[in-house]
């Protein structure tokens, strides 16, 4: 099983009738059979190749995550042509950049309000691709399955080499300035067997399929779910939290800001019940995130387990074993929480550049706070400056249509451009970024990350430091919006704190607080929820003024 869709054939000719995807829509849960998606995606490789899809042609899709993504995705694949996922957050201007650079004849759309958002760039495009929609609308031809042929269908996908570009992922673009990633067959079914060798599961499973199938992390677990049998619960992130009693799923790939949503939700929910549940379960995440293992903080657990930890379980479905979380630093505190509700939460770090994962902890040593451990036979090394070097079977051969050389080393390390260390073990821990590197107008260099570390937790959700070409330091606060006015002598304490033990051109000198929400409303964060570091500093340089 070299590619994708040999892969995808191999486990839909396993016990046809069991329902494998799952959708979410109109508040009703809908199920498909294995035979039902794999003759949904014979009929779409029919229709795409009535299109002119061919081997190497390039189809772009614009939409939310959906069966009918996932299943357009896999078709085509499965005529040798290159998959491109669009986010459908982007700008118009900023989607058209990615349709040209990919040279894709094909997009298809959500809907007809997508096509409006973009009707600029459609016409701009029109004589050079066909477009359609995942359903019927007035201006838009819908992209309905054409009758299944098999026999067509299998000599499709045997034509299918290893070495062919499966999709181009372009990267999130936290500076402005997003790459196409391509991925081929022999890399993606690489990874995605290591993984499973590394942390294989057993038993029956049940995942959400919620984050950006454009995202590679998502996209990755996608096909891991075709090795695996995992049965694929399509729902928006908006519906995830009413839906995990529903669904009950055992495992969870997630973003730390996932995670760091279920944990407000929850002191949320306990807010609206009272001063008294709010409190309770307050201290009960305190106490699940202190990293003491003396025997009075066990106790407190052993206390908070029974009155707060099982009720929360219940209400994620009680069946939720491990979360795999990736694409950017998680806090530890968060990882403890769902750990004392018996939840293991595997940490690991990748890029769309190393099909995603090309770390993980392993599920029977978890080091908290470090990204685990290269797996298979990729190789981690550090450059003299803390560069992330990493090389393998899974790392990419460069840029689409772009000059590599520079990202490459001579002994071909692709230079991830992350910072970090590699302990006596193996186990590495990301310290930044290496264009987070901030440097004064004293001629100071400044890793940011290890002062957010320290100033991140109780209710600082994340820090960003400013300072490049100033005199001193700034810090834009990000808190909980259940925060209130007086949080603000929490944080004055916490920098205090901090400051203290920081050389002076290091010391936070003015800061400013910012709700989520605000986060939220002046689009700071990527599609992949990262935060856009560089426009949020852009923002608010009139704190040196």
């Amino acid at each position: 099983m070299p590619t994708i869709p040999a892969l995808f054939v191999h486990c839909m000719n396993k016990d046809a009738q069991v329902p494998f995807f799952h959708q979410f829509e109109d508040n009703i849960w809908t199920s498909y059979t294995k035979k039902e998606a794999y003759e949904a995606v014979c009929g779409t490789v029919q229709r795409l190749h009535s299109l002119g899809v061919r081997k190497g042609s390039v189809v772009a899709i614009c939409a939310q995550t959906s069966k009918e993504w996932a299943i357009l995705d896999l078709s085509i694949q499965s005529l040798g042509a290159i998959s491109v996922g669009i986010y459908p957050t982007l700008t118009p201007k900023e989607i058209d950049a990615q349709l040209k650079d990919s040279e894709a004849t094909v997009l298809v759309l959500e809907d007809e309000e997508m096509y409006l958002h973009l009707e600029s760039v459609i016409e701009d495009n029109w004589d050079i691709m066909h477009v359609l929609s995942f359903v019927e609308c007035d201006r838009v031809i819908p992209l309905l399955p054409a009758q299944p042929d098999n026999d067509f269908f299998m000599q499709q996908v045997s034509l299918v080499q290893e070495d062919d570009i499966a999709c181009i992922v372009y990267t999130s673009g936290t500076t402005g300035v997003s790459k196409g990633v391509p991925l081929t067959h022999k890399k993606l079914v690489y990874n995605i067997r290591s993984m499973v060798s590394f942390s294989p599961l057993q038993g029956n499973h049940r995942s959400f399929v919620c984050l950006p199938l454009a995202h590679s992390l998502q996209r990755i677990a996608l096909y891991r779910g075709l090795l695996e049998d995992i049965q694929g619960y399509f729902c928006s992130l908006s519906d995830l939290g009413t839906q995990f009693a529903v669904v009950r799923p055992t495992i969870l790939v997630a973003v730390p800001r996932m995670l760091e949503k279920m944990v407000e939700q929850v002191e949320k929910k306990a807010q609206e019940r009272g001063e008294k549940s709010a409190l309770i379960v307050r201290w009960a995440s305190l106490v699940a995130m202190k990293s003491s293992t003396r025997r009075r903080i066990r106790w407190q657990r052993v206390l908070a387990k029974k009155i707060v930890y099982e009720k929360i379980y219940e209400g994620m479905g009680g069946a939720l074993e491990t979360i795999y979380c990736g694409g950017a630093p998680l806090n530890p505190d968060i990882a403890r929480w769902f750990s004392a509700l018996g939840v293991m939460v595997q940490e690991g770090w990748g890029l769309s550049e190393t099909c995603a994962p090309a770390t993980l902890n392993p599920h029977d040593a978890i080091r908290l706070g470090s990204v685990g451990r290269a797996f298979g036979s990729t190789e981690i090394t550090l450059a003299e400056d803390g560069e992330i070097l990493v090389r393998g079977p899974g790392v990419f051969d460069g840029y689409w249509k772009q000059d590599h050389s520079s990202c490459f080393t001579e002994d071909g390390f692709f230079r991830t451009g992350d910072l970090g260390r590699i302990d006596d073990e193996g186990y590495l821990w990301i310290t930044g970024r290496k264009k987070d590197v901030i440097i004064t107008s004293g001629g100071k260099n400044i890793a940011p990350q290890p002062i957010i570390k320290q100033l991140v937790g109780d209710g600082i959700d994340d820090v960003v430091l400013m300072g490049n070409g100033q005199p001193y330091l700034c810090a834009l606060v990000i808190v909980e919006d259940s925060q209130d006015d007086n949080f603000m002598s929490v944080v004055s304490l916490r920098i205090a704190h901090v400051n203290q033990n920081l050389p002076r051109f290091a010391q936070i000198k003015k800061y400013r607080i910012l709700f989520q929400k605000e986060v939220d409303e002046h689009a700071f964060r990527t599609p992949t929820l990262k935060l856009k570091r560089s426009k949020m500093i852009a923002a608010n340089l009139d704190l040196y003024e």
